[in-house]
């Protein structure tokens, strides 16, 4: 271990000059416990002692370049696992969100065959509609307001009217417009919404205008072209921003890749 240490030390091989030295140094220290007074003077007039100083000298002088190299090889297969992670995971993200997307392309398409096969008046797929929305589970209620059903049916019925109608698709279709145009005030269809479709009138609202643009997307090949800003203002968003992230929400990904993947 000696001669090795020496050798590798010459080599200019850390590693194993570090490991030999190491080795060498360990024995002697064995040794050294068991010889009895008469060894050591033997063996410190052979050289021994000078010995064990140069392979002191070896192990100070590469410790410390070892224990940096094995730290570095420690932190790049560390580096090495989390990038894979990470990749992993960005894939099994964007296979989740196209087959969201996908189930959504398929229930719309279903929804407008359905719809181009139907010969249902218009009064009556009001009927239908409202008949529906009786049967919705309640999300949330306020239990601090009470309103008589024929009340509520009104207000919804109104509301079915104005989507109908593709009121949503203005900018100012906003709870205070929407109550004054069915003449309401701001409370009754604020509880109406959230008691009938089980979630705020915003919410209500943009998922009216994501629905829209779902179905322009499938029907409407010069539609899939426009640009998000375009987009957003045809359904009455006041900023790219805000409709890109309502369109994730609802489909789990962005405008332009569900625009791609039809």
């Amino acid at each position: 271990n000696f001669y090795q240490a020496k050798i590798y030390n010459i080599q200019k091989k850390p590693e194993l000059a570090y490991k030999h030295s190491r080795i060498y140094l360990d024995n002697y220290e064995k040794f050294e416990a068991k010889l009895n007074t008469e060894a050591l003077e033997v063996n410190y007039k052979q050289g021994v002692d000078d010995l064990t100083d140069e392979m002191v000298s070896i192990e100070k002088k590469y410790k410390n370049e070892v224990f940096l190299s094995r730290g570095l090889k420690v932190f790049y297969v560390l580096l090495f696992v989390a990038i894979v992670f990470l990749l992993i995971k960005n894939i099994r993200d964007k296979n989740k969100a196209h087959k969201k997307m996908n189930a959504l392309i398929e229930e719309f398409k279903a929804n407008i065959e359905k719809k181009n096969n139907s010969e249902i008046l218009p009064e009556e797929i009001l009927e239908e509609e409202m008949f529906e929305l009786e049967e919705i589970h309640l999300k949330k209620e306020n239990v601090t307001l009470s309103i008589d059903e024929a009340k509520e049916n009104k207000i919804v019925e109104k509301l079915l009217a104005l989507e109908n109608k593709l009121e949503y698709l203005n900018a100012d279709f906003t709870l205070s417009y929407v109550a004054k145009k069915i003449k309401t005030n701001t409370t009754y269809l604020s509880y109406v919404v959230n008691k009938r479709f089980g979630k705020s009138f915003g919410e209500y609202s943009n998922e009216l205008k994501i629905n829209y643009v779902i179905n322009e997307m499938i029907t409407n090949h010069m539609y899939r072209k426009y640009s998000t800003q375009a987009i957003a203002e045809s359904v009455g968003f006041k900023n790219a921003v805000s409709f890109a992230k309502s369109f994730r929400k609802r489909t789990g990904v962005s405008p332009a890749q569900f625009a791609n993947n039809i």
